[in-house]
């Protein structure tokens, strides 16, 4: 994806706060919050974006469809990228030169993210936490160097986390690694960390349907399979599929017809958009000639499933 035109350079933030807000504890999370809130806000322009924004929300009204249009619209022309030197390190990238670049770290597109949200009129934060680690930040230490990884807190009802490096969530869930993290709000009224939201294990679920057709002269004449997934299950689903391709994908399907089923081939196979998030992700696949999984004789019927095919996806 071409980056949005060249914008030229813009001078650097007036931080002379920098060092005492990164490199030593505050005296409590509220100063931490409030020094770091001063250089983030430093770089936030959002009327700078007020063209984009429009742009891609259109005539919606909806706040969830408003948000899921502008955190794809920002997922599709900023890939990620790792900036950490010097100064770049603790202060994120305006929000138009990210665009401008076309790339940026998890502060550079949090913060980008921030200045869209807040351009169409919109809440919205940095949210700081620890990812690399189940440690959460020392409460009886306030300092930024407790966390390493920058995401969004949309205020609201309900209130929303969104992690825009995290491209195959659906708005407002968040991978694995930041649910139940304790969290820096990077706002003045902050006075302590809040813990982001965890889910459950029926929040991560995936299930599958079989509908086996048996012949009249015995044997089964076709199966098909549907999949449907939710949570962290369906973020690792979507990045499957997109990132292995159509012709692997199918391929994949193609060998389960004949080992799984021992079926003559796979006649049908569909599945959703990895992009595309208004709904569940979902996958259908028929295959024709299904001989191990039925049999008929007079008036009885028996269909056969492998255990193997139920469960493989369990721990």
């Amino acid at each position: 994806v071409e980056p949005i035109k060249y914008l030229p350079a813009l001078p650097p933030p007036n931080v002379p706060s920098l060092p005492q807000v990164i490199f030593t504890t505050g005296k409590s999370w509220a100063s931490v919050a409030a020094g770091y809130s001063r250089i983030v806000e430093e770089q936030l322009d959002p009327a700078r974006l007020t063209p984009l924004v429009e742009e891609v929300i259109g005539d919606e009204k909806s706040r969830e469809k408003v948000l899921t249009k502008l955190l794809a619209k920002e997922q599709e022309i900023i890939r990620y990228a790792d900036v950490e030197f010097g100064q770049n390190s603790i202060v994120p990238c305006r929000p138009e030169q990210t665009l401008a670049r076309g790339y940026g770290d998890c502060k550079d597109q949090s913060a980008l993210l921030v200045a869209m949200l807040r351009a169409a009129g919109y809440e919205a934060y940095l949210a700081l936490l620890q990812a690399e680690s189940n440690q959460d930040g020392v409460e009886e230490m306030p300092g930024l160097n407790a966390f390493d990884h920058a995401i969004v807190h949309v205020p609201g009802q309900p209130p929303l986390w969104i992690d825009p490096t995290a491209k195959y969530a659906q708005l407002g869930e968040l991978p694995l690694y930041a649910q139940g993290k304790q969290t820096l709000i990077v706002r003045p009224q902050a006075t302590d960390l809040v813990r982001t939201p965890a889910s459950s294990s029926g929040d991560n679920w995936r299930r599958q349907s079989f509908e086996i057709i048996l012949c009249e002269l015995g044997g089964a004449e076709a199966v098909v399979e549907e999949i449907e997934v939710g949570g962290s299950i369906e973020q690792q689903e979507r990045m499957i599929y997109d990132e292995l391709g159509e012709e692997r994908i199918r391929q994949t399907w193609e060998r389960t017809a004949k080992e799984a089923y021992l079926a003559d081939s796979l006649v049908d196979l569909s599945h959703s958009d990895p992009g595309e998030f208004w709904d569940r992700f979902q996958v259908r696949a028929e295959a024709k000639g299904a001989k191990a999984l039925g049999m008929t004789y007079e008036a009885e019927a028996a269909a056969v499933l492998s255990p193997l095919r139920l469960f493989d996806r369990l721990p």
